[in-house]
């Protein structure tokens, strides 16, 4: 009985929140649905936001987002090269 009262209550909650989100993102227009919950509810905390703040936003949340896909991408695994020829070569015998 307990554990159906608190699912209920998580359902109930993530619906809330998403109509939340729904409304902020109506609130603020289309480009703020690139913009997490974080930062649409400090949207909400601005005196005054404009739609060129929320669009500029959102396109630095992507450029951010890009850049970070790049820098991700672009690396390459290090990979070993073998030892010069020349370098002699022998065995020892260590033991920790």
């Amino acid at each position: 009985m307990h554990r159906d009262k608190v699912k209920l209550l998580i359902l109930e909650n993530l619906d809330l929140r998403e109509r939340l989100r729904l409304e902020r993102i109506e609130k603020y227009g289309p480009a703020a649905e690139a913009l997490t919950d974080a930062q649409l509810e400090l949207l909400e905390l601005e005196p005054g936001v404009n739609a060129a703040e929320v669009e500029a936003e959102a396109q630095r949340a992507q450029l951010q987002l890009l850049l970070k896909a790049k820098s991700d991408g672009g690396k390459r695994p290090s990979v070993r090269r073998p030892l010069p020829p020349e370098l002699p070569r022998g065995r020892t015998n260590h033991c920790l």
